[in-house]
């Protein structure tokens, strides 16, 4: 065989045996892991030009709590720009092999073929090493952009929504979040996650209470069709975050949202202030007129008129014991 001919993976596996060719096979290993490395630590740079997190580097929020997301959002950075220095030390730890692995078997070529010039010996490892990084490029590419479509629809979002129509006049710092997710309108309904079978039945015999039996019936199996054929929708209009920023706001009992004169504005206001202020209204009695309760004295008629179709048997007992309960009386 020539001295200088470029050898094939076969032809050198037989010129040099099996030993030096698994010396010659790790060293294409370590060509190939050398290869991916180098384009992980691109991708990762370029996530970090862009300020994105890679997917697989995401912590998952549980409570969606404003401080919370931020330690979160801040650990995931920290993680990105951590794991770039770890895989900057493994290229330079890995380049350290390469060129150990590769004097190893500079010495086992010359000692095994003195007279080859080995220049060419090696032609079929370099052969190997475009195609893992191609691929590898166009995953990471398709990846890359992937985030960038997701980032810039989140920017694009957060410039969409005007939070003029909220007006906060109570002593209450809230965060833009909170503002974004009132500026949605009072009107504006999450989209439930289950049927509150219990209240449905509930509104549906106080509504039909007076109804007749065919409309009963009618509404009933509308009810009924309706629940069975209920699914849970696949897209919700609010993410987790915004549901607990909206469950804060609601259970803020420092605070209170209502609804502007004019305008249709949306008005936060302390509570206390808003007490005060329904307070002062109804102490002005040239606007307003006190009056008596009348619920005893329409109560005592209703009981009147009770007994007297009750003796006549033009109710049952079961009428009689709704009608004459004090359950629903207002307090």
């Amino acid at each position: 065989m020539n001295s200088s001919t470029f050898l094939t993976r076969y032809d050198f596996r037989t010129l040099y045996g099996e030993r030096i060719y698994a010396i010659a096979q790790h060293l294409e290993k370590l060509h190939v892991k050398q290869s991916k490395l180098e384009e992980h630590i691109d991708f990762l740079k370029k996530c970090k030009q862009n300020n994105l997190i890679p997917n697989g580097l995401h912590l998952k929020n549980t409570t969606y709590i404003y401080k919370n997301t931020q330690l979160l959002n801040k650990t995931m950075h920290k993680i990105r720009n951590n794991l770039i220095e770890h895989q900057y030390k493994q290229k330079h730890c890995l380049e350290i092999e390469l060129a150990t692995q590769k004097s190893i078997l500079d010495l086992y070529l010359n000692n095994h073929q003195p007279l080859r010039q080995h220049q060419f010996d090696l032609s079929w490892i370099n052969k190997r090493d475009d195609l893992p990084k191609i691929k590898l490029r166009q995953k990471h590419e398709i990846k890359l952009q992937k985030l960038l479509k997701n980032q810039s629809t989140r920017i694009k979002l957060d410039k969409d929504i005007d939070t003029s129509n909220v007006i906060n006049i109570s002593d209450k710092i809230l965060k833009n979040e909170h503002l974004k997710i009132l500026s949605k309108g009072l009107k504006f309904v999450p989209t439930p996650t289950n049927l509150n079978i219990i209240d449905i039945i509930t509104n549906a015999e106080k509504s039909l209470y007076s109804a007749s039996l065919t409309n009963k019936q009618l509404a009933i199996s509308e009810i009924s069709t309706f629940v069975t054929k209920w699914r849970k929708p696949t897209r919700p209009n609010l993410t987790k975050q915004e549901l607990t920023l909206l469950k804060e706001l609601k259970n803020d009992e420092q605070i209170i949202i209502i609804p502007a004169d004019k305008g249709g504005k949306i008005v936060i206001m302390n509570r206390q202030d808003y007490i005060n202020k329904v307070e002062q209204k109804l102490s002005d009695f040239d606007l307003y007129e006190e009056v008596n309760d009348p619920t005893s004295s329409l109560k005592k008629i209703i009981n009147e008129i009770t007994f007297k179709l009750f003796s006549q048997h033009k109710i049952d007992d079961y009428q009689k014991k709704i009608w004459t309960s004090i359950d629903d009386l207002p307090y």
